[in-house]
C-alpha cells in the first residue's frame, strides 16, 4: 500500500477545527501514520489575507494518486472550500506533496508537488512529522529547509506551544 505525504492548510473560520476535521476524513480513506503540529504562517502568493494554519501528515491508503486526489477535492468541498482565486483564502486546502510511488507529471497532478521544496510552510512541518523523509534526489527534508529564506516566517501555533509547556 502506498504512503502519501499531504500538506493541509486553512486561513478562514475556525482553522484548527477544519484541520482536525480534515484529518478525521482522511482516516476514512486510509491510516494517518504521522502528523505534524500546527504551524502558523503568512499567506504566500499575495491573494490570501490572514494567517494560515498548516500541517503535514503521512497517509497510507490503497488509493492510487488520481483516486486520492478526487477524494481530497470532494473532502475540501464538503468542508466548505469554495474555489474563487488562485492562492486565495480557503477554509481548507489539502495537497499531495509526495508519495512512495513513481513521479507523476500530468496537467491534473504532479507528484512530487512542484513547489514543495520552496515552501517553508510545507517543509518545516514535514521535518517535524517525518524527519527521515528524503526527496527524489536523496536530500533530506532537513537539508531542504536549510536552503529556505523564509524559515522564520513559520512558527509553531500558539495553542501547540501552550500544550507542550503543560506536558
Amino acid at each position: 500500500m502506498p504512503d502519501y505525504w499531504l500538506s493541509l492548510g486553512s486561513n478562514l473560520g475556525n482553522r484548527e477545527r477544519q484541520l482536525t476535521q480534515a484529518i478525521g476524513q482522511l482516516s476514512a480513506v486510509g491510516t494517518v501514520l504521522k502528523r505534524s503540529s500546527l504551524y502558523e504562517t503568512k499567506p504566500v502568493g499575495g491573494a490570501a489575507k490572514g494567517d494560515f494554519l498548516n500541517m503535514v501528515c503521512q497517509l497510507r491508503t490503497a488509493l492510487q494518486p488520481f483516486r486520492l486526489l478526487r477524494k481530497l477535492k470532494t473532502m475540501e468541498t464538503e468542508l466548505g472550500r469554495v474555489r474563487t482565486t488562485h492562492w486565495g483564502n480557503r477554509k481548507i486546502d489539502v495537497d499531495i506533496i509526495d508519495w512512495s510511488g513513481k513521479e507523476l507529471n500530468t496537467n491534473i497532478l504532479t507528484i512530487p508537488h512542484p513547489f514543495m521544496e520552496q515552501r517553508a510552510f510545507v517543509l518545516i512541518p514535514l521535518a517535524q512529522c517525518c524527519p527521515a523523509f528524503t526527496n527524489r534526489r536523496g536530500e533530506t527534508v532537513l537539508e531542504l529547509t536549510q536552503r529556505l529564506p523564509d524559515i522564520n516566517d513559520v512558527r509553531l501555533y500558539e495553542a501547540e506551544q501552550e500544550a507542550r509547556v503543560k506536558q
